[in-house]
């Protein structure tokens, strides 16, 4: 989030045939520090002290009318600072600024795949069929488990990323692959059409998961690669239909 707001501010406030450039260094063995640097209007030295004050904007998007509310900064900061980091930048005016970020190093956390956590004991004359959620945010994950956990014949696996996803599906050969359209990195339009190349052989169906219920955004969707859609907040009766339709 912080990365992204530097690199909005570098576009706005640069010059025409401007340059932003993004780098990322180990600035020791337990810190990373990630440097954004433009070319653009710079930032004057009267404004240093409340650059990262809350609802401050400064004189020039002012004038040039650039949209902001001059939050931006100081939520970068606290943010920042939550992580035991620090943000702070240089600045000539008319030449450009850098900000650099730093931060401490911290764990490597990565989805382990194992027995999908609805498991039930289905009575022998029920199919149970594994149905994988890819999503980042933890409570829409927590939620669909939630739901699944009422279907004797469907069990369900929700992760945070495609990476995890293809092992899932490698492992388990699910007949249901639940897609939020806005993931980080690789999105939901780059993570079905990743699936359908690897695994283009197995019966599986996508369907997209997302708050955009726009006409466009939907036929864009179905055009790409998945093959149905359904909308946030989570509609139970669109659920039910998936699960059920895979038999029981």
């Amino acid at each position: 989030q912080v990365v992204i707001h530097l690199l909005s501010n570098a576009i706005k406030y640069n010059k025409r045939n401007g340059t932003v450039s993004v780098t990322a260094k180990l600035a020791s063995d337990t810190e990373v520090e990630v440097r954004i640097e433009d070319t653009g209007v710079g930032i004057s030295p009267n404004d240093y002290e409340k650059l990262f004050s809350p609802f401050t904007r400064l004189a020039y998007a002012e004038e040039q009318e650039i949209q902001g509310v001059g939050t931006g900064l100081s939520l970068s900061k606290y943010l920042i600072e939550l992580m035991n980091g620090t943000i702070d930048f240089t600045s000539q005016p008319n030449t450009g600024s850098a900000f650099f970020v730093s931060l401490p190093i911290g764990e490597k956390v990565e989805d382990k795949i194992v027995a999908p956590l609805t498991h039930k004991k289905a009575s022998t004359d029920i199919c149970v069929h594994d149905v994988v959620y890819i999503e980042d945010n933890q409570p829409s994950r927590k939620l669909m488990e939630e739901i699944a956990y009422d279907y004797p014949n469907i069990n369900l696996m929700a992760l945070s990323n495609i990476q995890a996803a293809i092992e899932a599906v490698n492992t388990f050969e699910p007949r249901l692959i639940l897609i939020d359209i806005n993931l980080p990195g690789t999105n939901g339009i780059g993570a079905v059409k990743l699936l359908r190349k690897m695994f283009d052989k197995q019966n599986i169906k996508y369907v997209a998961v997302s708050a955009d219920a726009m006409t466009e955004q939907i036929e864009l969707a179905l055009k790409i690669g998945f093959d149905d859609y359904i909308t946030k907040p989570i509609d139970f009766d669109q659920v039910d239909l998936l699960f059920n339709g895979l038999g029981g």
